[in-house]
């Protein structure tokens, strides 16, 4: 009842712009999109030295992530917002030596 309650667009269009803002983000922060990012699916993936040493420490921050082919994936959904983005990002600054730079 709750996607018909918020409405399927409104879930679509609120994910994309956050998906938007965490690929906006990695790049302004130097750090390498990983695979496929050409695609429009609910998931960022950001390539890593250790994506689980990396999982590790940004669960350590309340962060759920997960990781596959040496990248760290996210994939927010309707319960997320963009104060999430900036969360991970903290997050992630404090743990930058676990991502690959550009």
């Amino acid at each position: 009842k709750i996607f018909e309650k918020l409405g399927v667009a409104n879930i679509q269009n609120e994910v994309s712009s956050i998906i938007a803002a965490l690929k906006a983000k990695t790049l302004e922060n130097g750090f390498k999109l990983g695979i496929d990012q050409q695609r429009h699916s609910p998931m960022v993936t950001i390539q890593s030295n250790d994506m689980y040493g990396l999982v590790a420490k940004l669960e350590e921050d309340n962060i759920v992530t997960s990781c596959r082919d040496d990248n760290l994936r996210v994939s927010p959904h309707f319960y997320n917002n963009l104060d999430d983005v900036d969360t991970l990002f903290e997050s992630l600054l404090k743990n930058q030596s676990l991502l690959a730079r550009e």
